[in-house]
Protein backbone atom coordinates (compact mmCIF):
# COMPACT_ATOMS: atom_id res chain seq x y z
CA UNK A 1 0.00 0.00 0.00
CA UNK A 2 1.37 3.13 -0.90
CA UNK A 3 0.97 6.42 1.34
CA UNK A 4 0.04 10.00 0.02
CA UNK A 5 2.22 12.44 2.43
CA UNK A 6 1.52 16.27 1.92
CA UNK A 7 4.05 18.67 3.39
CA UNK A 8 3.08 22.45 3.58
CA UNK A 9 5.63 24.57 1.98
CA UNK A 10 6.59 28.21 1.88
CA UNK A 11 9.97 28.54 0.21
CA UNK A 12 13.30 27.66 0.13
CA UNK A 13 16.24 29.07 -2.58
CA UNK A 14 16.30 28.82 -6.30
CA UNK A 15 19.01 28.95 -8.70
CA UNK A 16 19.37 32.79 -8.70
CA UNK A 17 22.12 33.07 -10.45
CA UNK A 18 19.96 31.47 -14.24
CA UNK A 19 17.38 33.55 -15.45
CA UNK A 20 14.02 33.23 -16.30
CA UNK A 21 10.47 35.11 -17.19
CA UNK A 22 8.25 32.99 -15.17
CA UNK A 23 8.94 31.32 -11.76
CA UNK A 24 10.85 28.75 -11.27
CA UNK A 25 9.23 25.75 -8.45
CA UNK A 26 12.71 23.04 -7.89
CA UNK A 27 12.22 19.88 -5.53
CA UNK A 28 14.48 18.62 -4.20
CA UNK A 29 13.62 15.06 -2.04
CA UNK A 30 16.04 13.01 -0.20
CA UNK A 31 16.07 9.35 0.33
CA UNK A 32 15.35 6.01 -1.64
CA UNK A 33 12.09 5.15 -1.07
CA UNK A 34 10.18 8.46 -3.08
CA UNK A 35 8.49 7.77 -6.47
CA UNK A 36 7.23 10.73 -7.23
CA UNK A 37 5.68 14.30 -6.37
CA UNK A 38 2.65 15.75 -7.30
CA UNK A 39 1.75 19.46 -7.74
CA UNK A 40 -1.34 20.61 -8.52
CA UNK A 41 -3.03 16.80 -9.81
CA UNK A 42 0.32 16.57 -12.26
CA UNK A 43 2.73 13.93 -11.30
CA UNK A 44 6.50 14.04 -11.88
CA UNK A 45 8.80 11.03 -11.40
CA UNK A 46 11.51 10.72 -8.99
CA UNK A 47 15.02 9.86 -10.11
CA UNK A 48 16.96 8.18 -8.04
CA UNK A 49 20.79 8.78 -8.85
CA UNK A 50 22.44 5.52 -8.37
CA UNK A 51 25.98 6.91 -8.06
CA UNK A 52 24.59 8.40 -5.00
CA UNK A 53 23.13 6.56 -2.76
CA UNK A 54 19.94 9.07 -1.04
CA UNK A 55 20.15 11.58 -4.09
CA UNK A 56 17.51 12.27 -6.45
CA UNK A 57 17.51 14.36 -9.38
CA UNK A 58 15.41 17.28 -8.34
CA UNK A 59 12.51 18.01 -10.00
CA UNK A 60 12.13 21.84 -11.79
CA UNK A 61 9.17 23.34 -12.84
CA UNK A 62 8.85 26.51 -14.85
CA UNK A 63 4.97 26.49 -15.91
CA UNK A 64 3.38 27.42 -12.42
CA UNK A 65 1.66 30.78 -12.26
CA UNK A 66 1.96 32.95 -9.40
CA UNK A 67 -1.08 31.92 -6.80
CA UNK A 68 -2.19 28.94 -5.02
CA UNK A 69 -0.54 25.40 -5.49
CA UNK A 70 -0.74 21.71 -3.38
CA UNK A 71 1.89 19.57 -3.56
CA UNK A 72 2.20 16.09 -2.31
CA UNK A 73 4.55 13.23 -2.25
CA UNK A 74 4.02 9.66 -2.65
CA UNK A 75 6.88 7.13 -1.01
CA UNK A 76 6.76 3.40 -1.05
CA UNK A 77 5.73 0.99 1.93
CA UNK A 78 3.14 3.29 4.21
CA UNK A 79 -0.67 2.88 4.76
CA UNK A 80 -2.23 6.06 5.41
CA UNK A 81 -3.09 7.66 1.83
CA UNK A 82 -5.85 10.16 2.50
CA UNK A 83 -6.32 13.91 3.32
CA UNK A 84 -2.83 14.75 3.18
CA UNK A 85 -2.99 17.74 0.54
CA UNK A 86 -1.47 20.82 1.72
CA UNK A 87 -1.19 24.47 0.33
CA UNK A 88 1.83 26.64 -0.97
CA UNK A 89 2.40 29.72 -2.56
CA UNK A 90 4.35 31.10 -5.42
CA UNK A 91 4.99 34.94 -6.21
CA UNK A 92 5.52 37.09 -9.08
CA UNK A 93 9.05 38.14 -9.62
CA UNK A 94 10.30 35.17 -7.19
CA UNK A 95 11.44 31.83 -7.59
CA UNK A 96 10.63 28.82 -5.01
CA UNK A 97 12.65 25.79 -3.64
CA UNK A 98 11.76 22.90 -1.38
CA UNK A 99 13.80 20.51 0.13
CA UNK A 100 12.46 17.54 1.90
CA UNK A 101 14.41 15.12 3.45
CA UNK A 102 14.85 11.55 4.36
CA UNK A 103 12.80 11.73 7.56
CA UNK A 104 10.49 13.85 6.02
CA UNK A 105 11.56 17.57 7.25
CA UNK A 106 11.30 20.63 4.88
CA UNK A 107 13.80 23.40 4.51
CA UNK A 108 12.05 26.88 2.29
CA UNK A 109 13.01 29.96 1.19
CA UNK A 110 12.46 31.89 -1.92
CA UNK A 111 14.65 34.35 -3.76
CA UNK A 112 14.16 37.22 -5.60
CA UNK A 113 15.09 37.50 -9.06
CA UNK A 114 17.65 39.65 -9.68
CA UNK A 115 18.47 42.42 -12.42
CA UNK A 116 20.11 39.95 -14.76
CA UNK A 117 16.91 37.87 -15.34
CA UNK A 118 16.40 38.25 -19.15
CA UNK A 119 14.09 35.53 -19.72
CA UNK A 120 16.30 32.13 -20.53
CA UNK A 121 18.99 30.25 -19.44
CA UNK A 122 22.66 31.02 -20.71
CA UNK A 123 23.31 29.27 -24.02
CA UNK A 124 25.25 26.29 -24.38
CA UNK A 125 28.44 26.40 -26.33
CA UNK A 126 27.86 25.15 -29.98
CA UNK A 127 28.46 21.75 -30.98
CA UNK A 128 31.82 23.28 -32.92
CA UNK A 129 32.85 25.22 -30.68
CA UNK A 130 32.46 22.50 -27.85
CA UNK A 131 34.12 19.82 -30.27
CA UNK A 132 37.30 22.72 -30.67
CA UNK A 133 37.57 23.19 -26.82
CA UNK A 134 37.31 19.40 -26.37
CA UNK A 135 39.57 18.23 -28.70
CA UNK A 136 42.02 21.22 -27.52
CA UNK A 137 42.30 19.72 -23.82
CA UNK A 138 42.67 16.14 -25.34
CA UNK A 139 45.75 16.82 -27.70
CA UNK A 140 47.60 17.86 -23.96
CA UNK A 141 50.03 15.58 -22.90
CA UNK A 142 50.60 17.40 -19.37
CA UNK A 143 47.83 16.47 -16.94
CA UNK A 144 48.54 19.91 -14.79
CA UNK A 145 48.24 21.65 -18.70
CA UNK A 146 44.27 20.16 -19.29
CA UNK A 147 43.72 20.77 -15.41
CA UNK A 148 43.59 24.69 -16.48
CA UNK A 149 42.36 25.02 -19.94
CA UNK A 150 39.37 22.90 -18.22
CA UNK A 151 39.27 25.48 -15.49
CA UNK A 152 40.09 28.42 -17.52
CA UNK A 153 36.59 26.93 -19.72
CA UNK A 154 34.32 26.95 -16.84
CA UNK A 155 35.81 30.07 -15.07
CA UNK A 156 34.69 32.34 -18.49
CA UNK A 157 31.94 33.94 -17.68
CA UNK A 158 30.82 34.18 -21.68
CA UNK A 159 31.02 30.73 -21.36
CA UNK A 160 27.95 28.15 -21.17
CA UNK A 161 27.67 24.22 -21.23
CA UNK A 162 24.98 21.72 -20.47
CA UNK A 163 25.64 18.81 -18.43
CA UNK A 164 26.57 16.46 -20.98
CA UNK A 165 29.22 18.69 -22.03
CA UNK A 166 30.86 19.76 -18.72
CA UNK A 167 30.90 15.91 -18.24
CA UNK A 168 32.80 15.21 -21.18
CA UNK A 169 35.76 18.06 -20.27
CA UNK A 170 35.75 16.91 -16.32
CA UNK A 171 36.58 13.11 -17.67
CA UNK A 172 39.14 14.42 -19.15
CA UNK A 173 41.03 14.63 -15.77
CA UNK A 174 41.61 11.66 -14.01
CA UNK A 175 42.49 13.37 -10.62
CA UNK A 176 39.44 12.90 -8.13
CA UNK A 177 40.14 16.03 -6.04
CA UNK A 178 40.49 18.11 -9.64
CA UNK A 179 37.43 16.81 -10.90
CA UNK A 180 35.43 17.54 -7.58
CA UNK A 181 37.12 21.00 -8.05
CA UNK A 182 35.70 21.22 -11.73
CA UNK A 183 32.63 20.19 -11.23
CA UNK A 184 32.01 22.69 -8.69
CA UNK A 185 33.47 25.38 -11.11
CA UNK A 186 31.16 24.63 -13.68
CA UNK A 187 28.17 24.77 -11.71
CA UNK A 188 27.81 28.72 -12.67
CA UNK A 189 27.34 27.73 -16.29
CA UNK A 190 25.27 24.88 -16.56
CA UNK A 191 22.18 25.70 -18.90
CA UNK A 192 20.34 22.43 -17.78
CA UNK A 193 21.08 22.68 -13.86
CA UNK A 194 18.35 20.17 -13.32
CA UNK A 195 20.27 17.38 -14.85
CA UNK A 196 23.44 18.24 -12.45
CA UNK A 197 23.58 15.27 -10.45
CA UNK A 198 24.60 13.04 -13.49
CA UNK A 199 28.51 14.68 -12.74
CA UNK A 200 27.86 12.80 -9.27
CA UNK A 201 29.24 9.69 -11.34
CA UNK A 202 32.22 11.02 -12.02
CA UNK A 203 33.06 10.84 -8.50
CA UNK A 204 34.36 7.86 -7.04
CA UNK A 205 33.94 8.43 -3.59
CA UNK A 206 30.57 9.30 -1.13
CA UNK A 207 32.48 12.23 0.46
CA UNK A 208 33.04 13.76 -2.50
CA UNK A 209 29.51 13.73 -4.29
CA UNK A 210 28.48 14.73 -0.60
CA UNK A 211 30.58 17.63 -0.68
CA UNK A 212 29.60 18.37 -4.56
CA UNK A 213 26.04 17.98 -3.04
CA UNK A 214 26.55 20.43 -0.41
CA UNK A 215 28.39 23.10 -2.74
CA UNK A 216 25.32 23.28 -4.95
CA UNK A 217 23.19 23.67 -2.14
CA UNK A 218 24.51 26.25 -0.70
CA UNK A 219 25.71 27.94 -4.13
CA UNK A 220 21.92 27.92 -4.86
CA UNK A 221 21.13 29.25 -1.64
CA UNK A 222 23.68 32.29 -1.67
CA UNK A 223 24.84 33.04 -5.08
CA UNK A 224 23.19 36.37 -6.35
CA UNK A 225 25.29 37.18 -8.81
CA UNK A 226 27.39 40.13 -7.43
CA UNK A 227 30.99 40.73 -5.60
CA UNK A 228 29.34 41.36 -2.27
CA UNK A 229 31.39 39.51 0.57
CA UNK A 230 29.49 36.29 1.73
CA UNK A 231 27.33 36.52 4.82
CA UNK A 232 28.55 36.29 8.37
CA UNK A 233 26.27 32.82 8.62
CA UNK A 234 27.89 31.49 5.13
CA UNK A 235 31.58 32.06 5.75
CA UNK A 236 30.62 30.62 9.46
CA UNK A 237 29.94 27.27 7.57
CA UNK A 238 33.13 27.00 5.97
CA UNK A 239 35.14 28.06 8.30
CA UNK A 240 33.83 25.18 10.62
CA UNK A 241 33.83 22.72 7.36
CA UNK A 242 37.44 24.00 7.43
CA UNK A 243 38.00 23.56 10.87
CA UNK A 244 36.96 19.51 10.50
CA UNK A 245 39.49 18.72 8.27
CA UNK A 246 41.90 16.38 10.05
CA UNK A 247 45.23 17.21 8.04
CA UNK A 248 46.90 20.08 6.97
CA UNK A 249 46.57 19.07 3.28
CA UNK A 250 43.09 18.50 3.99
CA UNK A 251 42.76 22.14 4.99
CA UNK A 252 44.45 23.60 2.47
CA UNK A 253 42.75 21.83 -0.31
CA UNK A 254 39.26 22.73 1.65
CA UNK A 255 40.03 26.38 1.59
CA UNK A 256 41.68 26.48 -1.76
CA UNK A 257 38.20 25.32 -3.38
CA UNK A 258 36.99 28.36 -1.40
CA UNK A 259 39.30 31.00 -2.87
CA UNK A 260 38.82 29.28 -6.31
CA UNK A 261 35.22 29.57 -6.79
CA UNK A 262 35.01 32.77 -8.75
CA UNK A 263 31.41 32.86 -6.80
CA UNK A 264 33.16 33.49 -3.30
CA UNK A 265 33.72 36.69 -2.41
CA UNK A 266 35.15 37.56 1.15
CA UNK A 267 36.90 40.59 3.16
CA UNK A 268 39.90 40.04 4.47
CA UNK A 269 39.36 39.21 7.64
CA UNK A 270 37.32 36.28 6.47
CA UNK A 271 40.17 35.35 4.04
CA UNK A 272 42.97 35.76 7.08
CA UNK A 273 40.77 33.32 9.70
CA UNK A 274 40.60 30.49 6.78
CA UNK A 275 44.46 31.19 6.26
CA UNK A 276 45.11 30.80 9.88
CA UNK A 277 43.78 27.51 10.09
CA UNK A 278 46.95 26.65 7.84
CA UNK A 279 50.06 25.67 9.60
CA UNK A 280 53.38 25.65 7.18
CA UNK A 281 54.73 29.17 5.51
CA UNK A 282 54.59 27.54 1.88
CA UNK A 283 51.10 26.65 2.42
CA UNK A 284 49.70 30.03 3.81
CA UNK A 285 52.02 32.09 1.03
CA UNK A 286 49.44 29.91 -1.74
CA UNK A 287 46.30 30.15 0.27
CA UNK A 288 47.29 34.08 0.31
CA UNK A 289 48.13 34.18 -3.10
CA UNK A 290 44.91 32.19 -4.00
CA UNK A 291 42.39 34.68 -1.81
CA UNK A 292 43.27 37.46 -3.85
CA UNK A 293 40.56 37.47 -6.38
CA UNK A 294 37.76 37.34 -4.50
CA UNK A 295 38.82 40.32 -1.63
CA UNK A 296 36.12 42.64 -1.53
CA UNK A 297 38.32 45.50 0.53
CA UNK A 298 41.67 44.99 -0.94
CA UNK A 299 43.29 48.65 0.63
CA UNK A 300 43.39 46.25 3.50
CA UNK A 301 45.23 43.08 1.83
CA UNK A 302 48.70 44.06 3.29
CA UNK A 303 46.62 42.06 6.77
CA UNK A 304 47.51 38.81 5.30
CA UNK A 305 50.72 39.61 4.60
CA UNK A 306 51.15 39.59 8.38
CA UNK A 307 50.52 35.61 8.27
CA UNK A 308 54.01 35.25 6.57
CA UNK A 309 56.91 34.79 8.64
CA UNK A 310 59.60 35.97 6.36
CA UNK A 311 60.58 39.12 4.45
CA UNK A 312 61.07 36.95 1.16
CA UNK A 313 57.09 35.37 1.58
CA UNK A 314 56.03 38.93 2.07
CA UNK A 315 58.05 40.26 -0.82
CA UNK A 316 57.18 37.10 -3.16
CA UNK A 317 53.13 37.83 -2.37
CA UNK A 318 53.77 41.97 -3.05
CA UNK A 319 54.87 41.12 -6.14
CA UNK A 320 52.10 39.13 -7.21
CA UNK A 321 49.72 41.46 -5.97
CA UNK A 322 51.06 43.79 -7.83
CA UNK A 323 51.06 41.97 -11.07
CA UNK A 324 47.52 40.91 -10.82
CA UNK A 325 45.51 41.37 -13.52
CA UNK A 326 42.07 39.60 -12.50
CA UNK A 327 42.84 36.41 -14.78
CA UNK A 328 46.01 35.25 -12.52
CA UNK A 329 44.68 34.02 -9.85
CA UNK A 330 46.99 31.55 -9.35
CA UNK A 331 46.66 27.45 -9.24
CA UNK A 332 47.75 25.24 -6.45
CA UNK A 333 50.01 23.25 -7.52
CA UNK A 334 48.11 19.88 -8.87
CA UNK A 335 49.82 15.88 -8.41
CA UNK A 336 50.16 14.27 -11.62
CA UNK A 337 47.14 12.18 -12.49
CA UNK A 338 47.02 8.70 -11.57
CA UNK A 339 47.31 7.47 -15.49
CA UNK A 340 50.43 9.54 -16.19
CA UNK A 341 51.91 8.55 -12.56
CA UNK A 342 51.61 5.25 -13.57
CA UNK A 343 52.71 5.62 -17.33
CA UNK A 344 55.97 7.53 -15.75
CA UNK A 345 56.34 4.68 -12.81
CA UNK A 346 56.29 1.72 -15.26
CA UNK A 347 58.96 4.11 -17.56
CA UNK A 348 61.52 4.03 -15.02
CA UNK A 349 60.62 0.72 -13.35
CA UNK A 350 61.25 -1.04 -16.59
CA UNK A 351 64.90 0.32 -17.19
CA UNK A 352 67.79 -1.19 -16.78
CA UNK A 353 72.04 -1.27 -16.18
CA UNK A 354 74.01 0.82 -14.04
CA UNK A 355 72.05 3.66 -12.79
CA UNK A 356 68.91 3.80 -15.21
CA UNK A 357 66.75 4.37 -12.94
CA UNK A 358 68.35 6.73 -10.51
CA UNK A 359 69.72 8.82 -13.64
CA UNK A 360 65.85 8.73 -14.88
CA UNK A 361 64.46 9.75 -11.28
CA UNK A 362 67.12 12.96 -10.82
CA UNK A 363 65.60 13.80 -14.56
CA UNK A 364 61.88 13.79 -13.31
CA UNK A 365 62.65 15.45 -10.10
CA UNK A 366 64.58 18.31 -11.96
CA UNK A 367 61.78 19.08 -13.56
CA UNK A 368 59.76 22.01 -12.62
CA UNK A 369 56.39 21.18 -14.13
CA UNK A 370 56.15 17.75 -12.58
CA UNK A 371 54.62 17.60 -9.52
CA UNK A 372 53.79 14.47 -7.08
CA UNK A 373 51.91 13.60 -4.10
CA UNK A 374 54.05 12.73 -1.21
CA UNK A 375 52.86 9.07 -1.49
CA UNK A 376 53.46 8.85 -5.28
CA UNK A 377 57.08 10.61 -4.91
CA UNK A 378 57.43 7.72 -2.19
CA UNK A 379 57.11 5.10 -5.26
CA UNK A 380 59.00 6.60 -7.18
CA UNK A 381 61.96 6.89 -4.74
CA UNK A 382 61.64 3.11 -3.77
CA UNK A 383 63.04 1.92 -7.47
CA UNK A 384 66.05 2.38 -5.99
CA UNK A 385 67.61 0.89 -3.27
CA UNK A 386 70.77 2.34 -2.10
CA UNK A 387 70.40 4.48 0.58
CA UNK A 388 72.92 8.10 -0.87
CA UNK A 389 70.49 7.83 -3.96
CA UNK A 390 67.54 7.75 -1.94
CA UNK A 391 68.12 10.97 0.39
CA UNK A 392 69.57 12.61 -2.82
CA UNK A 393 66.52 12.07 -4.47
CA UNK A 394 63.94 12.49 -1.61
CA UNK A 395 66.12 16.42 -1.34
CA UNK A 396 65.47 16.74 -4.83
CA UNK A 397 61.40 15.66 -4.57
CA UNK A 398 60.70 18.05 -1.79
CA UNK A 399 60.97 21.04 -4.38
CA UNK A 400 57.70 18.68 -6.32
CA UNK A 401 55.50 17.55 -3.28
CA UNK A 402 52.13 19.41 -3.55
CA UNK A 403 51.43 18.11 0.02
CA UNK A 404 54.52 19.18 2.03
CA UNK A 405 52.14 18.88 5.40
CA UNK A 406 52.95 15.03 4.76
CA UNK A 407 56.72 14.76 3.61
CA UNK A 408 57.63 13.36 6.98
CA UNK A 409 56.65 10.06 5.58
CA UNK A 410 59.75 9.70 3.27
CA UNK A 411 61.80 9.49 6.11
CA UNK A 412 60.33 5.96 6.10
CA UNK A 413 62.81 5.34 3.28
CA UNK A 414 65.82 6.44 5.14
CA UNK A 415 67.16 3.03 7.24
CA UNK A 416 69.91 5.09 9.43
CA UNK A 417 69.01 8.20 11.52
CA UNK A 418 71.83 9.86 10.16
CA UNK A 419 70.26 10.22 6.59
CA UNK A 420 66.88 11.26 8.54
CA UNK A 421 68.72 13.92 10.35
CA UNK A 422 70.19 14.93 7.02
CA UNK A 423 67.04 15.03 4.99
CA UNK A 424 65.23 16.97 7.73
CA UNK A 425 68.02 19.53 8.19
CA UNK A 426 68.41 20.26 4.23
CA UNK A 427 64.37 20.88 4.07
CA UNK A 428 64.42 23.58 7.37
CA UNK A 429 67.64 25.25 5.24
CA UNK A 430 66.55 25.84 2.26
CA UNK A 431 62.47 25.83 2.20
CA UNK A 432 60.17 28.30 4.10
CA UNK A 433 58.91 26.41 6.81
CA UNK A 434 57.48 26.73 9.84
CA UNK A 435 60.08 26.78 12.02
CA UNK A 436 59.28 23.53 13.27
CA UNK A 437 61.23 20.54 12.52
CA UNK A 438 59.75 18.70 9.44
CA UNK A 439 60.63 15.21 10.52
CA UNK A 440 57.51 14.35 13.07
CA UNK A 441 55.77 11.41 13.28
CA UNK A 442 52.94 12.04 15.06
CA UNK A 443 49.85 10.35 13.96
CA UNK A 444 46.64 11.75 15.55
CA UNK A 445 43.55 9.53 15.44
CA UNK A 446 40.16 10.68 13.48
CA UNK A 447 37.78 12.74 15.69
CA UNK A 448 34.89 11.07 16.56
CA UNK A 449 32.48 13.05 14.38
CA UNK A 450 34.25 12.40 11.43
CA UNK A 451 34.83 8.41 12.15
CA UNK A 452 30.91 8.41 12.50
CA UNK A 453 30.90 9.91 8.82
CA UNK A 454 32.61 6.65 7.43
CA UNK A 455 31.36 4.24 9.45
CA UNK A 456 28.01 5.49 8.58
CA UNK A 457 28.81 5.53 4.80
CA UNK A 458 30.19 2.02 4.88
CA UNK A 459 27.07 0.43 7.12
CA UNK A 460 24.88 1.98 4.53
CA UNK A 461 27.08 0.52 1.36
CA UNK A 462 24.91 -2.95 0.05
CA UNK A 463 26.10 -4.92 -3.09
CA UNK A 464 28.23 -8.00 -3.26
CA UNK A 465 32.05 -6.71 -2.06
CA UNK A 466 30.77 -2.87 -1.57
CA UNK A 467 32.14 -2.65 2.39
CA UNK A 468 35.34 -4.32 1.47
CA UNK A 469 36.23 -2.18 -1.09
CA UNK A 470 34.85 0.83 0.35
CA UNK A 471 37.34 -0.21 3.75
CA UNK A 472 40.21 -0.92 1.55
CA UNK A 473 40.65 1.83 0.22
CA UNK A 474 39.86 3.65 3.74
CA UNK A 475 42.85 1.45 5.59
CA UNK A 476 45.30 2.24 1.89
CA UNK A 477 44.55 5.99 2.37
CA UNK A 478 47.79 7.34 4.81
CA UNK A 479 46.37 10.60 5.64
CA UNK A 480 43.46 7.83 7.49
CA UNK A 481 44.92 7.28 11.44
CA UNK A 482 42.45 5.28 13.46
CA UNK A 483 42.67 4.30 17.45
CA UNK A 484 42.61 0.43 17.26
CA UNK A 485 39.22 0.01 18.80
CA UNK A 486 38.28 2.56 15.84
CA UNK A 487 39.38 0.65 13.41
CA UNK A 488 38.53 -2.54 15.15
CA UNK A 489 34.60 -1.30 14.62
CA UNK A 490 35.50 -0.67 10.83
CA UNK A 491 36.41 -4.55 10.56
CA UNK A 492 33.53 -6.31 12.03
CA UNK A 493 31.25 -4.42 9.05
CA UNK A 494 32.17 -7.43 7.00
CA UNK A 495 32.16 -10.63 8.30
CA UNK A 496 34.08 -13.25 5.73
CA UNK A 497 36.85 -14.18 8.24
CA UNK A 498 39.97 -13.57 5.32
CA UNK A 499 38.55 -9.94 4.20
CA UNK A 500 38.73 -9.61 8.32
CA UNK A 501 42.27 -10.57 8.16
CA UNK A 502 43.05 -8.85 5.08
CA UNK A 503 42.05 -5.56 6.87
CA UNK A 504 43.61 -6.24 10.00
CA UNK A 505 46.78 -5.76 8.10
CA UNK A 506 45.98 -3.06 6.20
CA UNK A 507 44.77 -1.31 9.28
CA UNK A 508 48.29 -1.62 11.18
CA UNK A 509 49.95 1.39 9.42
CA UNK A 510 47.16 3.74 10.12
CA UNK A 511 47.38 2.78 14.15
CA UNK A 512 47.93 5.12 16.50
CA UNK A 513 48.02 3.51 19.65
CA UNK A 514 50.07 -0.12 18.27
CA UNK A 515 50.67 -0.89 21.77
CA UNK A 516 46.71 -2.09 21.96
CA UNK A 517 46.79 -4.26 18.71
CA UNK A 518 46.72 -7.85 20.25
CA UNK A 519 42.80 -6.26 20.99
CA UNK A 520 42.45 -6.57 16.95
CA UNK A 521 43.24 -10.50 17.02
CA UNK A 522 39.68 -10.54 18.79
CA UNK A 523 38.14 -10.22 15.16
CA UNK A 524 39.23 -13.16 13.88
CA UNK A 525 37.62 -16.74 14.96
CA UNK A 526 40.30 -19.27 13.68
CA UNK A 527 43.87 -19.67 15.83
CA UNK A 528 45.06 -20.03 12.37
CA UNK A 529 43.91 -16.60 11.42
CA UNK A 530 45.18 -14.61 14.40
CA UNK A 531 48.79 -16.56 14.34
CA UNK A 532 48.81 -15.06 10.97
CA UNK A 533 48.16 -11.97 11.64
CA UNK A 534 50.59 -12.06 14.60
CA UNK A 535 53.73 -13.10 12.19
CA UNK A 536 52.92 -10.13 10.07
CA UNK A 537 52.51 -7.66 12.69
CA UNK A 538 56.02 -9.28 13.90
CA UNK A 539 58.04 -9.14 11.28
CA UNK A 540 56.44 -5.39 9.57
CA UNK A 541 58.88 -2.40 9.10
CA UNK A 542 56.26 0.08 10.71
CA UNK A 543 58.56 3.54 11.22
CA UNK A 544 56.93 6.00 13.59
Amino acid sequence: MKTILSFFVTCFTAISVFAQSSSTLTINVRGADNERVIVDSKSYDIRNDINNSGVNTPVSITDLQPGQHTLQIIRTGEVNNTGNTTVFYLRSGYDLSINIAANGSVQQRETKWTSNNTGAYGVPMTDANFNVLYRSVLNQNQANTKLSLVNNAFANTSNYFTVAQAKQLIELIYSQSSRLSLAKASYRSITDPANFTQLYSLLNSTAYRNDLAAYVSDYNANNSGNTTAMTTNRFNNFYRAAQRQTTTSAKVSYILGIFSNTNNYYTVAQARQLIQLVSGETNRLYLAKQSYRGITNPANFSRIHELLSSQSSRNELTRFVNSFDGNNAGILQTAMSDADFNTLYRSVENRWGLGAKMSALTDIFNKESNFFTVVQSKQLIQLVSSEPNRLQLAKSAYNNVVDPANFSQLYDLLASQSSRTELDTYVRNNYNYNGSTVYTTEKIPMTDANFNVIYNDVSNRWGLGAKMSALTDIFNNENNYFTVAQAKQLIQLVSDEDNRLQLAKSSYNNITDPQNFSLMYDVLASQTKRNELAAYVNTYSYNR
